[in-house]
């Protein structure tokens, strides 16, 4: 489990075990679904309501961009 809301040092470190080792859980402010362009993303969690519409789509969409098996919980 890694955590993506601390210090610039430790969102790098955590942002990169997360996806270089795979298999591990995210917990993240909105600012993580804003940069991110990972197609292995599996599932997404969102927790509370989205300021926009544009924020929902962007938190959203980072799911199965590879096509794969993907889903949202909102």
């Amino acid at each position: 489990l890694l955590f993506y809301y601390s210090d610039l040092e430790q969102k790098l470190e955590n942002y990169t075990k997360w996806k270089n080792e795979g298999g591990m859980w995210m917990i993240a402010t909105t600012g993580f679904g804003c940069g991110i362009n990972y197609s292995y993303v599996r599932d997404v969690i969102i927790y509370g309501c989205a300021y926009s519409f544009a924020d929902f789509a962007q938190q959203s969409g980072r799911a199965g961009r590879d096509n794969g098996r993907s889903s949202i919980t909102i």
